[in-house]
């Protein structure tokens, strides 16, 4: 897809003309393939310089990730997962990412925590694949951090009653502990309770450590 997009500048000009057809199978077709050049640092590049530097392409993505229907948001969240994961040993691919993830909305965080809360399935796990994606980068954790209440959701495990759900959880906080530079990012009372959550594994329940202390 990188070499047709830069070999048949066409090409991308007329995904990005699908992003924004009334049609939503079209809709579908362009974020996926989106989704696709965005995983690698060449395609990150070619899509960074198109379209108004990528930003104004991801804020479309933006706008369906929230206002479409349920199918094409949850498509457009699993594209978006692509644009913001870390690439290991690119470091401009994840300046591209945080620029992309400030363009997103005006409050991205809060914007993808919304998701991550609804109480459908389907928009709810991939809100969950949408937090482990931006948590894989430093700037990601530092805006984890600072976002009001949100490492508490992140420890919570009564947000998740699905075995899905618990897996998802129980990757977003193993991601936010391997990422680089977490521990003076979070500092080491939140990296203690990160690796307590991790060590403690996915389906651990509060039963399981009231069982524990009266067994002992």
């Amino acid at each position: 897809v990188q070499t047709i997009c830069q070999e048949f500048p066409i090409f991308l000009s007329t995904v990005i003309a699908m992003l924004q057809d009334s049609d939503v199978s079209l809709v579908g077709i362009a974020v996926d393939t989106i989704g696709v050049l965005g995983s690698t640092y060449t395609g990150r590049l070619v899509l960074q310089g198109t379209h108004n530097n990528g930003n104004d392409l991801v804020k479309m993505m933006g706008r369906i990730m929230q206002f479409s229907e349920s199918p094409i948001r949850v498509r457009c969240i699993e594209a978006l997962c692509s644009l913001f994961r870390h690439i290991d040993g690119c470091p401009e691919s994840a300046e591209i990412a945080h620029l992309w993830f400030l363009a997103l909305h005006d409050q991205p965080m809060r914007t993808i925590v919304n998701i991550a809360s609804q109480p459908f399935e389907d928009l709810h796990t991939v809100g969950l694949k949408l937090l482990s994606s931006v948590a894989s980068n430093m700037w990601g954790l530092h805006q984890i951090h600072t976002c009001p209440g949100l490492l508490e959701y992140c420890l919570d495990r009564s947000t998740e009653s699905t075995k899905a759900g618990r897996e998802l959880k129980y990757e977003l906080v193993t991601t936010m502990v391997d990422t680089e530079n977490a521990l003076e990012t979070l500092g080491m009372p939140v990296m203690l309770q990160l690796k307590r959550y991790v060590q403690d594994g996915p389906f651990y329940t509060t039963a399981q450590s009231t069982i524990a202390m009266e067994s002992n």
